[in-house]
């Protein structure tokens, strides 16, 4: 994906830096993913730095997880069914755009967008909204999660040009 212009870009260096000297198969690669329950984090980007500035900041968060492959109507299934546990997490939690089928760089993919409430670090009430897309790929997916406020610091036009720019694969 093209990195966002003017914005910071946070990467696990180590994993990063690790990938570039070792090559994985795909099983060993599946065994990795497998021991990192939640996932992998690959990059993420920030419109802000974090460090100096308050409240609601804009972010692109790219992370890995494991997948055994069972067909897309599974991989559906199971997006849909996980997106719900969401509201579990945040106030005033609405989906925006239900889970859906999408085509992200050639692949049959699921994307979702919803709104929120969460509390930042100050206790003040924040308005978030999160678009995000799950690619699967082999034995694995990407989660790709594009967040902005819900009507401050709205950046739909960036992330829809960004997401046409996912390569993935050869």
């Amino acid at each position: 994906m093209e990195e966002p212009k003017g914005w910071l870009s946070m990467s696990n260096e180590g994993l990063l830096e690790n990938q570039k000297t070792f090559q994985h198969t795909e099983e060993e690669l599946a065994k990795l993913l497998e021991s990192e329950k939640s996932g992998i984090f690959l990059a993420a980007y920030y419109k802000y730095d974090p460090k100096k500035h308050a409240g609601l900041i804009p972010a692109i968060q790219i992370y890995v997880k494991a997948y055994t492959p069972r067909g897309f109507q599974q991989f559906k299934k199971e997006v849909t069914e996980g997106s719900k546990g969401l509201k579990a997490f945040y106030k005033e939690f609405e989906f925006v755009q239900e889970p859906t089928e999408t085509e992200v760089s050639g692949i049959q993919s699921m994307y979702f967008i919803c709104k929120y409430t969460s509390v930042g670090t100050n206790g003040v009430n924040l308005k978030g909204k999160s678009r995000a897309y799950m690619i699967p790929y082999k034995n694995y997916f990407f989660q790709i999660g594009f967040n902005d406020g819900q009507t401050e610091e709205d950046n739909a036009e960036l992330f829809d040009k960004l997401v046409k720019t996912i390569k993935i694969g050869k």
